[in-house]
């Protein structure tokens, strides 16, 4: 990513790059090429768009304790800023995972401990609740 050190392993499994196929158009520097400052992109591991209210759910999965980097962060913080883009974070742990609500200042200030099944009926309430207000 522009204005930062050459990625040097697979962001998933941490596989070392040059033991994993080439990531072809996943090396986000090719379209960062050019512009300005400390430019950055990133993927969305989940995301949900009610087309018939507009709302968006984005969830980013994470290992273990592993925390956001500054660029996720900022790009989080922004689309929750942009209205109705609501941004989870779900740290998978060994037998349950923890997840959170990101707020308005990129932050992940309460967490809950759940079951993958829990985080599936947060995600089908989250959906009806935006239906049925």
């Amino acid at each position: 990513m522009a204005n930062q050190p050459p990625l040097r392993k697979c962001p998933t499994c941490s596989t070392p790059l040059d033991q994993v196929a080439p990531i072809g158009l996943r090396d986000y520097e090719s379209w960062l090429t050019g512009l300005p400052g400390k430019v950055s992109a990133s993927d969305l591991d989940f995301c949900l768009e009610q087309s018939q209210t507009g709302r968006v759910l984005v969830m980013e999965f994470k290992e273990g304790s592993k925390p956001l980097g500054m660029g996720q962060r900022l790009l989080f913080r922004g689309l929750k800023n942009k209205g109705d883009v609501d941004v989870w974070v779900a740290w998978e742990r060994d037998n349950d995972l923890l997840v959170g609500e990101m707020d308005d200042t990129g932050a992940v200030r309460f967490t809950q401990t759940m079951t993958p099944e829990e985080l599936n009926k947060k995600v089908v309430a989250w959906w009806y609740d935006g239906l049925n207000p």
